[in-house]
């Protein structure tokens, strides 16, 4: 049975370097951002130094006054430049995963036929982690994932173009579906299908369990 082309570790590094050097300027922008962020919160632990210093020798209040708003201007200038670098890593984010989508679709549908059709069973990897809050604080964590092997049909070329032109694979992860058009090829899954239509119940379950929650509490 042939096996799906699967990148190397090397490709991947490469890959993520050059999706990085599209976007210089934003990059840039991004890290100056985090850094001038960071060097504002360097300068607080500073001044509150000075500030006992100049305490202990003796000082006038005025000089009090001035390192106590130089103190609030820091937090003002470092509470505005964090909320801009995460706006621009988003927007960087963003973009670098839409190229990424693209690029994978673009590959995926460059696969010779022939190997599609000889490629009879797929590995799908799902992770979940569950969080359990105390007074808005995460208080316990528990994570894991699923999978799940799913066995192909060997639809003929002009099945693979009649699906491919319906636009399904292209808007649902790994291309395929259970429960829409995909699951017309789907010979059988082994292991868990709610991992493969979405988040995976048993797991889901486990991890609830694991941060003190039964699942069966919520269906009362």
């Amino acid at each position: 049975m042939a096996a799906l082309p699967i990148a190397t570790s090397a490709q991947v590094r490469a890959y993520a370097r050059g999706l990085f050097r599209r976007h210089p300027r934003a990059l840039a922008v991004a890290l100056i951002l985090h850094g001038l962020a960071a060097v504002a919160g360097l300068a607080m632990p500073w001044l509150i130094g000075d500030l006992v210093d100049a305490i202990q020798h003796g000082t006038t209040t005025a000089t009090v006054d001035l390192v106590a708003l130089s103190i609030v201007g820091f937090v003002v200038v470092q509470s505005v430049l964090i909320r801009f670098a995460k706006l621009a890593s988003a927007s960087l984010g963003e973009r670098v995963l839409a190229e990424l989508r693209e690029d994978f679709v673009d590959r995926t549908l460059a696969i010779p036929l022939s190997t599609v059709e000889r490629a009879g069973t797929g590995d799908l990897l799902t992770g979940h982690a569950v969080l359990r809050l105390d007074d808005g604080e995460i208080d316990r964590v528990a994570e894991g994932h699923a999978v799940t092997t799913v066995r192909f049909a060997r639809p003929d070329p002009a099945e693979l173009e009649a699906y491919l032109a319906t636009g399904e694979p292209l808007v649902v992860a790994g291309a395929f579906t259970l429960d829409g058009l995909g699951g017309w090829f789907v010979e059988g899954v082994d292991g868990d299908p709610s991992n493969v239509i979405g988040i995976s119940l048993p797991l889901t379950r486990r991890l609830l369990a694991g941060v003190g929650v039964r699942v069966t509490d919520w269906w009362t």
